[in-house]
């Protein structure tokens, strides 16, 4: 029994420090937390206690995105809002560009851009909105 309870405690302390280091990234970039493919697998890995909210996008220069450059300050803009509010719950938003990130969009069989993804709490099945497709 001691052994469990040790083991609940580990998983405890563990997500507390992760959602804590959310939480600084999400403050540090103005409620949205800037991710690769690196960090993308961190924030997503079990264990996980919150919804993460992610956009896929191709915003560097070289790959001439008009509808991700257009999107990109209104995501934000819904971000750094939602980060003001007092009772926030565990929701997270994340950004994730194609050039940083193509191990990750190619594992959500991206190919195009901007896309929302929405990870419901502890959960990798996601609902998407992907602007190419109406």
């Amino acid at each position: 029994m001691a052994a469990l309870l040790s083991i609940v405690h580990g998983q405890t302390e563990l997500l507390a420090q992760k959602v804590s280091r959310l939480e600084a990234s999400a403050l540090k970039g103005r409620g949205v937390i800037e991710l690769d493919s690196t960090t993308f697998e961190e924030v997503m890995a079990a264990p996980r206690n919150y919804t993460m909210v992610v956009l896929f996008t191709a915003i560097a220069p070289e790959f001439q995105c008009v509808p991700c450059k257009n999107f990109d300050p209104e995501y934000r803009m819904v971000a750094a809002g939602w980060s003001k509010l007092l009772n926030r719950s565990q929701l997270f938003f994340g950004v994730i560009d194609f050039k940083l990130g193509q191990e990750v969009f190619q594992k959500f069989s991206m190919n195009s851009a901007p896309s929302v993804l929405f990870f419901p709490l502890g959960s990798l099945e996601n609902d998407r909105y992907d602007f190419g497709k109406r």
